[in-house]
């Protein structure tokens, strides 16, 4: 499990911070930053963009100067280091300088049980709360949410929840929308300050990728509304003109 420490100074530039940016122009028009503090929810298929949306958001962090804590259960150290460079978010130099800190969860293959997957929340829950990073990423909670009782998968949004009433950081977790029970996601959204749903959808003959905002309190824009992205290499997320907002 590559582990390293946010570097010395975070704090004291958190606390000047009151949103991240994704650093990508066009996502910060359109939804505005994300605020600080803030417990994020983003929803959506496989292939919909939803760890592309964290990484860059996690680029963004960095180049501002904020530490970044990003737990995976998809990717290895080096896959997700690699995949990261080849979508120009080069995070290698601050993978060096402890600025951005990964840690792996494997997850599949594991024997699966309601005990299991509750006892493996509670362990996330004590290791994040403890973490002293800015941002945050959970990418993603579904196989370990999917077989988790109902009461420890409310019981860790709810801890993640009140440790932002002491820490001025952002957690954003992904979850695929099949994961859980319709009632159980809407309690949980509405325990977030922010809900960003992705999916795909066809345009003249092309896959795109949506992102619907449906949630973001604090943010600089009081819009909520869709943007429509592709995922190109050496680019990263390319925000198309067929995005449309509402007031």
């Amino acid at each position: 499990m590559p582990e390293s420490q946010p570097e010395s100074g975070g704090a004291s530039i958190t606390s000047r911070v009151s949103l991240i940016n994704f650093g990508n122009p066009a996502l910060d028009r359109g939804i505005g930053g994300v605020p600080l503090p803030s417990l994020m929810l983003v929803e959506g298929p496989n292939d919909s963009g939803k760890s592309v949306l964290c990484q860059q958001l996690a680029f963004g962090a960095t180049e501002m100067g904020l530490s970044v804590r990003y737990i995976t259960t998809e990717n290895t150290f080096s896959t997700l280091v690699k995949q990261m460079d080849e979508l120009s978010y080069n995070v290698t130099k601050n993978v060096i300088s402890g600025r951005f800190s990964v840690t792996t969860l494997h997850t599949q293959g594991l024997p699966w049980n309601a005990a299991l997957a509750s006892l493996y929340l509670e362990t996330m829950s004590r290791f994040i709360l403890e973490d002293k990073s800015t941002l945050i990423v959970i990418d993603s909670l579904t196989s370990v949410a999917a077989q988790a009782t109902p009461d420890s998968v409310l019981g860790f949004f709810a801890g993640l929840r009140d440790s932002l009433d002491q820490t001025n950081r952002c957690i954003v977790v992904t979850l695929h929308p099949y994961a859980l029970v319709s009632d159980l996601l809407v309690r949980i959204r509405s325990m977030c300050d922010g809900h960003l749903v992705l999916s795909i959808r066809e345009s003249r003959g092309k896959l795109l990728k949506s992102l619907e905002i449906s949630k973001l309190r604090g943010a600089k824009m009081k819009s909520l509304g869709t943007l429509t992205f592709d995922v190109e290499p050496d680019i990263g997320i390319k925000v198309s003109p067929l995005t449309s907002m509402k007031g």
